[in-house]
């Protein structure tokens, strides 16, 4: 029969001891955790206590929202709709009268041009007045 080496049995005996420890370790790692997690399960029921209160402030919220929309509707489209009309009547007023309005703006601005010129032709007369005294 053949031997085992030494070397092996020290190999073998270092990844054994090493895994022991890393199970051991493992095993304190998990009962921490589990320490840990018994620790915060009063937090999170007390969290989950607020949430189901918060979403049930907004499904009331959603609920009274709805109820408003609801009877706001009607009114919103009877506004809209005289809106509309208004508008429609106002155009067709302004359609009518459109070109009065134009011919009188044109006569405004042919008004102001004479004005400006008779001002113009006005002080140019005043110096020659004004040299012919001398």
């Amino acid at each position: 029969m053949s031997q085992i080496p030494t070397w092996w049995l020290v190999l073998s005996t270092i990844v054994f001891a090493t895994n022991a420890i890393l199970i051991l370790a493992l095993a304190v790692a998990v009962f921490k955790m589990a320490n840990l997690v018994q620790d915060m399960k009063p937090k999170v029921e007390a969290l989950v206590g607020k949430v189901d209160g918060v979403a049930t402030k907004v499904d009331g919220l959603a609920t009274t929202l709805q109820t408003t929309a609801q009877h706001l509707a009607p009114r919103v489209e009877g506004f809209a709709g005289s809106a509309s009309s208004m508008a429609n009547v106002t155009s067709k007023i302004f359609e009518r009268y459109a070109p009065i309005l134009g011919i009188a703006l044109t006569g405004l601005k042919v008004l102001s041009a004479f004005r400006d010129y008779r001002s113009a032709k006005k002080m140019e007369e005043e110096p020659r007045k004004e040299l012919a005294r001398h």
